[in-house]
């Protein structure tokens, strides 16, 4: 019996090991009913259902052998060419592995998770290195947004109040607030932390100061509405003591 279970371990590893998609003819769609059975019979064996498990859904098994989700691994192996292993000048092969992906292969990968190679599979990539190169790309269009939103607001308030210096002198005010509430945080606060979102709080600040000036500009002119309309003669000795009624208003 335990040469059996011996031979049939091995026989199992023999097969298993191909499961690498190095293979130049892949399995055709006549053949693929009965290697899914395949796959879902050796899920029932603990020592491989561990591979099942990690390429194929937990839905699989022998009484459905179709699944929604299914992963794998890209290796791209080593050494690079001109070194002798993967061990020596590891950071400088990873950087060169990096910028090769970066540069050729990480537009395909996008256009593949766009839904570019097929109406019917959606595919999701992940690499550890890339993590931040993608986050950094990412922040850096939400911050070309970022200046286009700014240069619409700018223009909305000068068009509304009628004047470009407090469209410039607002702006610049919205635009500012930020380092000044960073320096309050990290210096006054103490807090270190400072995610990416945070820049988007841009978008937030320009609604926020915008609002405020339509709301100076309603209470400017309101006022000289009112005091005009209770001191027809525009008695101005009146005037500082009507806007201090006026401000506690």
């Amino acid at each position: 019996m335990k040469a059996k279970s011996k031979l049939l371990s091995k026989d199992l590893k023999a097969i298993t090991s191909k499961f690498d998609a190095k293979g130049e003819n892949p399995v055709n769609d006549a053949k693929m009913p009965i290697l899914a059975k395949f796959a879902a019979t050796l899920k029932k064996l603990p020592s491989q259902a561990m591979i099942v498990d990690f390429h194929l859904d937990d839905t699989f098994n022998l009484t459905n052998t179709k699944c929604k989700f299914t992963r794998t691994i890209l290796e791209f192996g080593g050494p690079l060419e001109g070194y002798p292993n993967t061990v020596t000048n590891e950071t400088e092969q990873e950087k060169k592995t990096k910028a090769y992906i970066l540069d050729k292969l990480e537009e395909n990968f996008y256009e593949a998770a766009q839904g570019g190679y097929s109406d019917y599979i959606t595919v999701y990539y992940f690499m550890t290195s890339l993590i931040l190169d993608i986050i950094l790309a990412i922040v850096q269009m939400d911050g070309m947004l970022a200046i286009f939103s700014v240069a619409i607001v700018f223009i909305y308030i000068w068009i509304t109040t009628g004047s470009c210096f407090l469209a410039v002198v607002g702006m610049s005010e919205i635009i500012l607030s930020l380092p000044v509430a960073w320096f309050f945080v990290r210096c006054i606060l103490q807090i270190k932390y400072f995610g990416f979102l945070n820049f988007l709080t841009i978008f937030i600040v320009c609604a926020i100061g915008a609002d405020d000036i339509f709301v100076f500009m309603v209470f400017f002119f309101g006022f000289f509405d009112v005091f005009f309309l209770v001191f027809p003669r525009r008695d101005l000795n009146h005037f500082h003591v009507f806007l201090l009624a006026w401000r506690l208003m």
